[in-house]
């Protein structure tokens, strides 16, 4: 007679580690597009990589590539408050970063922009006043730059193989003390300047160079040591796509109110290092911040969610009902393995801010698995033996894992044998070892048994 045999895993055995097969995977949340929220802000289009309010902080509260003040301060600004500049020596650094590699891909760089005077050189090279820019230096290398010199907007790009050229040339004459909303889009090669949410279509340019990669930080207020800036520059954005015409017009017409900012949870996902099962981790700090600048958040829950809640806890926080405007407060969160394999939860704030809930996601790990959690060895014949399976045991420790035994368990352990293996009494840090096993039934029906590993 034919039968078939399954090892099934062993859930809850403290000294043992019992086979388990690991998924992995994140929650993906959309936000609820919902702004009514006592303020007339504008939704932020699509495809952002970067956004710099410039509230008192160099954030980019987008993609992350937070800057650093260089002579610089902050001052009113169109929306909140803004980057300030002296027009001499003042600029925001911020990080190298591959994002700003836009090659041959559309973009929208938009900013508004307050002069408190306005340099005219008489030469577009010169670069007399920057709003942004990245260039690894002077003349023929790699850089792009948007900005106002010699009495005309203009995307500049250069490199050692293309040349200084300077695209979709804008006449334009700024009064000073005057807030004015400034974007420069690339759409399949066709540069665009748009003043006030008015595109300039007569001196729209097509150009099919791509734009250089430069390999230096990212400057806003100057580049190349020139054109540093004499004014207020506030939210600047950078996304990898045109913006359509209603889009920019639209950041135009919100005004002061701007576009609506997120509340921001992070880490965004953070790994717990493996721990023994039943033993608690140290606590990992989690930071909500409210980056609407004239807004409180209401806070209407913070919570843990998804598929293994149980194993994580919050064990402190300091977030009330409310946060303040460009203010922090922080959640604390523990994990307890009370089971083999990746254990994955969420930690979730639900709040008013237009981008609620924001969600980190929490992974952990126990100190050792095995994997697959379980296998099926199909129809053997009675006292036959059937072929090998294989099965991985993985050390998750930072420290050599040390094996004692590896047996069997369950209601029909005689009926498996392991044929071979590569593990030895002890297994590397971060390393793994097979395990094959055989199944000769014993008996006909359904025959099972747990396969550990005592440590």
């Amino acid at each position: 007679m034919r039968v078939s045999a399954r090892i099934n895993p062993r859930r809850t055995i403290s000294n043992f580690i019992t086979a388990i097969l690991a998924f992995v995977f994140l929650l993906t949340v959309s936000p609820r597009q919902n702004y009514a929220f006592g303020q007339n802000c504008t939704p932020p289009p699509s495809n952002m990589i970067a956004w710099w309010p410039g509230d008192g902080h160099t954030h980019d509260i987008q993609g992350g590539h937070t800057g650093k003040l260089v002579n610089a301060s902050y001052g009113t600004g169109m929306v909140g408050q803004a980057f300030s500049f002296n027009g001499s020596n003042a600029f925001v650094q911020v990080p190298n970063s591959a994002v700003w590699g836009f090659g041959t891909s559309d973009l929208t760089i938009d900013v508004w922009a307050n002069f408190s005077a306005v340099r005219n050189s008489g030469n577009v090279g010169r670069l007399d006043n920057v709003f942004i820019g990245d260039d690894n230096g002077p003349e023929q290398q790699n850089k792009w730059v948007f900005a106002l010199s010699a009495g005309v907007l203009t995307f500049h790009i250069n490199g050692p193989n293309i040349g200084p050229q300077f695209l979709a040339q804008t006449p334009f004459s700024p009064t000073p003390g005057t807030w004015y909303l400034l974007a420069v889009t690339k759409t399949s090669g066709t540069y665009t300047i748009w003043i006030n949410g008015v595109p300039s279509t007569g001196t729209s340019q097509t150009n099919s160079t791509p734009i250089p990669r430069p390999t230096a930080p990212l400057m806003i207020g100057q580049a190349e040591g020139l054109g540093y800036f004499d004014g207020f520059l506030d939210e600047i954005e950078i996304f990898t796509r045109a913006l359509s015409a209603t889009e920019i017009q639209a950041i135009y017409n919100a005004g002061t109110a701007g576009k609506c900012k997120p509340a921001i949870l992070s880490p965004a996902s953070f790994s717990f290092p493996p721990e023994p099962l039943g033993v608690t981790s140290p606590a990992e700090k989690f930071t909500l911040t409210n980056y609407q600048n004239a807004t409180t958040l209401n806070i209407a829950n913070i919570a843990l969610g998804g598929s293994d809640t149980g194993d994580f806890s919050l064990s402190a926080k300091t977030c009330g009902s409310t946060l303040k405007p460009l203010a922090k407060c922080t959640i604390s969160i523990t994990f307890t393995p009370k089971a083999t394999g990746e254990r994955i939860a969420q930690l979730a704030a639900s709040d008013d801010a237009y981008n609620t809930p924001q969600v980190a996601s929490l992974i952990g790990l126990p100190s050792a698995s095995l994997a697959p959690s379980t296998a099926n060895f199909g129809a053997v014949k009675t006292g036959t033996t059937s072929k090998p399976l294989k099965f991985t045991l993985a050390n998750n420790q930072a420290v050599a894992l040390n094996i004692a035994n590896i047996g069997f368990g369950g209601t029909n352990p005689a009926d498996f044998k392991v044929s071979s293996s590569t593990c030895t009494s002890s297994l590397s840090a971060k390393s793994k070892c097979s395990i094959s096993v055989t199944f000769t039934p014993g008996g006909t029906g359904s025959r099972s048994g747990d396969l550990t590993v005592d440590r």
